[in-house]
């Protein structure tokens, strides 16, 4: 039987992972439909929205409670953070 703390602590590793993705991905898209109508209002506050939820996320990879989940795992943190960047500003 798994550990359900260690479960845990691997799930909001996981969701923060997968809410980087989403938000890069939203970020993409809304700076395509900015730039084929530059009066997209919406797409504007949105996107200005987006980065700061971008912003948010980082912070919790900066975060020394990022730090605390991954020691309890036994995952490099700071490995760890640098993979879950690169795969998702190269699109991997």
């Amino acid at each position: 039987m798994k550990d359900p703390y260690i479960e845990l602590a691997s799930a909001i590793i996981k969701q923060a992972a997968n809410d980087f993705k989403a938000v890069n991905t939203k970020i993409e898209k809304l700076e395509r439909e900015i730039a084929e109508d530059e009066e997209a209002e919406e797409a504007v506050k949105a996107l200005r929205s987006a980065r700061g939820e971008k912003r948010s996320i980082i912070r919790f990879f900066e975060s020394e409670w990022f730090r605390t989940l991954c020691d309890f795992i036994g995952m490099d943190g700071d490995y760890l953070e640098a993979r879950i960047k690169e795969r998702n500003i190269s699109g991997k």
